[in-house]
């Protein structure tokens, strides 16, 4: 997180397999690939992370499953995060609010209720389709400095962006 390289392990857990990796029918029993699972604490900034990466391919290009509209205290959550960000801000009608990892577009709804232009950003490529069928557009790819440029491109400058877990 910092930069140092001063860290400790501090707990190692069992090799898991990527989390929300539902298996089909067919699939079940058969060897799954599983990624290491400890987590390092920094010294230096007392940070704690896990010590392996797993390609982001893997973990949200594949039957990834979770929605954020699964969760009503999480929905809850994000309305009102938008009408606060809508005061705090001076968000007017038609201002452009982008939502990295904006997953099935929950968030971004509630910004678009309000006036907002939206357009999302996430990975995961079947739920990116379905919030664009939802009225929430939305790429499906992973965020960087190439697909911003391309975006600004596109739609103009942001006035807003946002990212809730990513």
């Amino acid at each position: 997180m910092c930069g140092k390289e001063s860290l400790t392990k501090v707990v190692s857990l069992t090799p898991t397999p990527p989390g929300n990796d539902f298996l089909t029918k067919e699939e079940v029993g058969r060897n799954e690939p599983v990624y290491p699972l400890d987590l390092y604490f920094c010294e230096a900034c007392h940070h704690v992370q896990l010590g392996h990466v797993v390609d982001p391919q893997i973990l949200y290009q594949k039957n990834y499953s979770y929605v954020s509209a699964t969760s009503a205290h999480f929905v809850n959550h994000l309305k009102n995060y938008a009408e606060e960000m809508v005061d705090r801000f001076g968000l007017q009608t038609g201002d452009l609010v982008a939502d990295i990892g904006s997953n099935d577009g929950t968030c971004l709804s509630f910004f678009k209720k309000q006036g907002m232009s939206v357009v999302g950003v996430d990975p995961a490529t079947d739920i990116s389709e379905r919030a664009t069928e939802n009225g929430i557009e939305t790429v499906a790819d992973f965020f960087g400095y190439d697909l911003a440029v391309e975006l600004r491109k596109k739609y103009g400058a942001a006035k807003y962006i946002t990212s809730h877990n990513a």
